[in-house]
């Protein structure tokens, strides 16, 4: 992991150039997109180009495949790297939106923001004014939840299936096949405490501005149970309107755009146009705009 060398694509090199070409904060938005397990950029183009408006930048980030599971200091790295990428793509903006796509998603966004908040509470002004000031909305698809062996059973072993061309159903409904995956989970989880962490990474997603959670009852890789349990502990803190719901009826785990296009695309404008296209409001030390 060297990706906060001072390389010519680093983030912390990127960040700078940015700030060159860019002078002051300016009207425009940034969302950071990160993707699901085993996405690659080309997937997330449908989403880059749903998200993307006039003054508007989308950065796509994706977390490779089994980078939870390397050492506690290799998850460290990650998570700053994670997080430099953040401040470097939301550099000059006025404001900025995550957009995580699945548990895979939703474990980036931890991780960045987990990165950004060591930063901040070490004096970095640049962290600082991201999470008081620039920061206003979070949107989540078939997702968040607590990472936990039954989930990453799932979402490993579908992935693997369709890798191979197969409906992640049969894969998971073989015999053995999901009772094995979780005990083998549940070993690796117990090993350098990321049972802990997991906990961790999941307290620091209750962020205090606006949520959109897209979600549907039939999704088997993340039950709609654990996207709902998140969305009442949000509003148990922050109040009511602090997340909308969209329930999608008959996709499944990720799927909800390519079946339901004008449906995804009327929730998710809508979210976006209000919370950082308008004034009023915004960051985390503002409390945020809730949903109206």
């Amino acid at each position: 992991d060297r990706e906060c060398a001072d390389s010519p694509t680093s983030p912390r090199t990127r960040l700078r150039k940015l700030r060159r070409t860019m002078g002051a904060p300016s009207r425009a938005s940034a969302v950071l997109l990160y993707g699901w397990l085993g996405a690659s950029e080309r997937n997330l183009g449908a989403y880059s180009r749903l998200l993307e408006r006039p003054g508007r930048r989308v950065v796509p980030h994706i977390l490779p495949p089994g980078a939870f599971f390397q050492s506690r200091k290799a998850i460290e790295r990650r998570s700053q790297a994670l997080a430099a990428s953040a401040l470097a793509a939301s550099a000059g903006a006025r404001s900025v939106g995550l957009f995580a796509l699945s548990g895979n998603g939703a474990v980036a966004v931890a991780l960045a923001l987990r990165g950004v908040e060591e930063r901040a509470s070490a004096g970095d002004d640049d962290a600082k004014v991201f999470l008081e000031r620039q920061l206003r909305a979070a949107a989540y698809d078939s997702a968040p939840l607590r990472v936990a062996p039954p989930v990453l059973a799932t979402g490993f072993l579908s992935m693997a299936a369709l890798k191979v061309g197969l409906e992640p159903s049969r894969v998971l409904d073989a015999a053995g096949a999901r009772v094995s995956a979780e005990a083998a989970f549940g070993a690796l989880m117990g090993i350098g405490g990321r049972d802990r962490l997991c906990e961790q990474l999941y307290e620091t997603l209750h962020l205090p501005v606006p949520h959109l959670l897209l979600y549907s009852k039939v999704d088997a890789v993340i039950p709609a149970d654990l996207v709902l349990s998140f969305a009442e502990e949000q509003r148990q803190r922050y109040g009511p309107s602090s997340v909308q719901l969209e329930e999608f009826h008959g996709s499944g785990h990720v799927a909800h755009y390519r079946h339901f296009p004008e449906q995804y695309r009327a929730a998710v404008d809508a979210f976006f146009d209000r919370t950082l296209e308008e004034d009023g409001g915004g960051g985390m030390g503002g409390g945020g705009r809730a949903c109206e």
